[in-house]
């Protein structure tokens, strides 16, 4: 409470950034850039320290979050009315669509990829697709059932990264953070035990097309 009050600056671009996050239920994509655009504000008026320690002790958000936010709000492209009519109200969808360029967006919105129910595994698939070899484009688009699986492959990848990451980042935070919530010590239990069993499969796949591949030599 102390260090609230000896921070005006703060506690008020706190309040400000809260109250626009808030306003999201009403419009969320606005909404968003706004909360972004306060964020770049605080950013450039707070003291050194003192945006990391807003985000911290003030805000109902992360600095994760925070950090797509603001990536939101610095993306022109959605500035662009034609634009905002595709966007899906999420932020971590908006945040992935960021990485597209401009024309990328456009023809990807124009192909109907992009549009109000896209989700963020969805946007992410958009992202890598941009990576793939002209030769796989072609070809799962010659073959839909192999586009098909393709992109279930994919998508797949890109739930086990995200649960992986997830992890990775709850594994930082103390054990007390853990307590206030409802995860149980059987439910830890069962997801040790679920990877044991996808790190098994995961090693048993790759002993057996080494043994193939030996074959074929």
């Amino acid at each position: 409470m102390l260090a609230s009050v000896q921070n005006p600056l703060r506690i008020n671009a706190a309040h400000e950034i809260t109250a626009a996050w808030k306003r999201g239920i009403a419009d969320m994509i606005e909404s968003y850039r706004a909360t972004g655009q306060l964020l770049i504000k605080a950013k450039e008026k707070l003291p050194h320290g003192e945006f990391l320690k807003m985000i911290k002790t003030d805000l109902p958000f992360g600095s994760g979050t925070a950090q797509r936010l603001m990536a939101i709000a610095r993306d022109e492209k959605f500035a662009n009315a034609a634009r905002v009519q595709h966007l899906p109200p999420n932020w971590s969808t908006m945040y992935q669509l960021t990485k597209l360029t401009p024309e990328e967006f456009d023809r990807a919105a124009k192909e109907g990829k992009i549009h109000k129910n896209l989700t963020r595994m969805g946007a992410e698939y958009l992202v890598r697709e941009r990576s793939f070899p002209p030769s796989e484009i072609k070809a799962t688009k010659v073959c839909p059932e192999k586009y098909r699986l393709f992109r279930e492959r994919a998508d797949a990848r890109m739930m086990f990264r995200s649960i992986v990451e997830n992890l990775r980042s709850l594994s930082s935070r103390p054990v007390e953070w853990f307590l206030k919530g409802d995860l149980l010590p059987e439910d830890v239990d069962r997801l040790a035990e679920f990877l044991r069993e996808i790190a098994d499969e995961i090693r048993t796949q790759k002993e057996r097309n080494a043994h193939s591949d030996s074959e074929k030599l």
